[in-house]
């Protein structure tokens, strides 16, 4: 094998372990949403395509940051955001169906980080 073909590898399989480590916690989590929602009488049955959204839509969120985000945590915190976005995945695809809620969650992502270099003047 040449050089070429070894990093053509390595890449894949790099970005196959990231989406694997996203994707099925995300999936679990939006499972129990959904098992939530039954056991407190708000559904009848689990929504196979709205848990496969909400999953598909947290894990491309979390994987379009991976980069970053693993260079500052670990994949075990990673395995936990997924989790919880997979918790949030479907109202999260809601918000970013539509400009005004893409709008809404880019300033809340602002005030957030203008409260973050407020705190760490202090």
């Amino acid at each position: 094998m040449d050089m070429e073909s070894i990093k053509v590898i390595d890449f894949f399989v790099e970005y196959s372990l990231t989406l694997v480590v996203i994707f099925f916690p995300s999936l679990i989590g939006s499972f129990g949403k959904e098992y939530l929602a039954i056991m407190q009488g708000k559904a009848r049955k689990i929504s196979i395509p709205k848990m496969i959204i909400a999953s598909l839509t947290s894990t491309i969120l979390l994987f379009g940051f991976s980069d970053v985000l693993l260079s500052k945590i670990s994949f075990k915190i990673l395995m936990v955001l997924a989790f919880v976005t997979g918790l949030v995945g479907f109202q999260l695809f809601e918000q970013l169906s539509t400009l005004e809620g893409i709008k809404k969650l880019a300033n809340d992502f602002k005030e957030f980080r203008d409260y973050k270099k407020k705190d760490d003047k202090k």
